[in-house]
């Protein structure tokens, strides 16, 4: 069963006044949720982490949070819906429609990468491999998004 975190992230230090984020994570897999968790707490230690079962629950976050900026990471293979179905859920519900969104998924396949940009993805990212590249990849994606 597919599982959503939430992980609330306070930067320190990028902008005159500390901003809060909300990175939400979508994926079914256990060993690489704990990377994903790992890897924000190394680089923000300041997070939260709850957890998210589907698309409702995600939708009532958003709801009974008082956002000020969001992300959205999204596997692709998650079940029992994949991440591009949520992808195209989460671009149809207005208040959501213009978070940032990651593809964030070990497939390659050119056919899937060009569908996620059809489906307005912001971004499609090859998992790591290693913890260390977890901790990397995640720091950029997060600052990219920062800096938009």
């Amino acid at each position: 069963m597919g599982c959503l975190l939430t992980l609330k992230i306070y930067f320190k230090g990028l902008m005159a006044a500390d901003v809060e984020w909300n990175v939400f994570f979508a994926d079914d897999d256990e060993d690489d949720a704990f990377l994903f968790e790992m890897a924000v707490k190394m680089t923000h230690p300041n997070c939260v982490v709850r957890r998210f079962t589907n698309l409702a629950t995600l939708s009532n976050a958003f709801d009974q949070t008082r956002l000020t900026t969001s992300i959205i990471f999204l596997d692709l293979t998650t079940r029992p819906v994949s991440g591009m179905d949520l992808l195209v859920q989460i671009r149809q519900i207005g208040r959501l429609s213009s978070i940032m969104i990651f593809m964030f998924t070990g497939s390659q396949d050119p056919k899937m990468i060009s569908l996620a940009y059809q489906h307005q993805v912001d971004c499609y990212l090859f998992k790591p491999a290693s913890h260390d590249e977890w901790v990397q990849v995640l720091s950029h994606a997060i600052r990219f998004a920062k800096n938009i």
